[in-house]
């Protein structure tokens, strides 16, 4: 039996037994029974809601980024700065636990120097200053322009 198949049926066993106790139980929490699934409706619904609104981000983000890719032109830079960005630490559970990093670029285009490229990373990045760079640059407006994930290394 695959993963998702095995997770699933956990689950509905769980559901299962969890109905069953309920339903056995004495007569206040049989009671009480309907406005508990509600409750427990409405919660997953929310996580969903979550989750999909997650996902909608991500590949909204993902498809901006390759229609630039896709539009833009290709050029060698060069890294000119890595910095570790202060984070205040926090306790809190929404907190990072990587560093973050700026990393700064500099590229040449149609004969004019541009130093505007830069990209955050959580977590040191993979490239040192002074490293070559694939940068993606807008035609129409050169200042314009990403470092963009390499699409080798998504697939990875």
């Amino acid at each position: 039996m695959n993963k998702k198949k095995w997770v699933y049926t956990v689950a509905a066993v769980l559901v299962a037994l969890l109905l069953i106790s309920l339903l056995m139980g004495d007569e206040e929490t049989a009671a009480r029974l309907p406005a508990m699934l509600i409750s427990v409706v409405v919660g997953v619904g929310l996580v969903v809601a979550v989750i999909a609104a997650a996902y909608f981000f991500s590949n909204r983000h993902r498809n901006q980024e390759e229609s630039f890719r896709a539009s833009a032109e290709e050029v060698q830079g060069r890294v000119s700065k890595v910095e570790r960005v202060r984070m205040v630490k926090s306790q809190s559970v929404f907190s990072v636990g990587d560093e973050m990093y700026m990393l700064r670029a500099e590229y040449d285009f149609n004969g004019k120097h541009y130093t505007k490229a830069r990209r955050s990373y959580f977590g040191e990045p993979p490239y040192k200053t002074g490293d070559a760079i694939k940068i993606y640059v807008n035609p129409a407006n050169p200042g314009e322009c990403k470092i963009l994930e390499e699409k080798d290394a998504v697939k990875a």
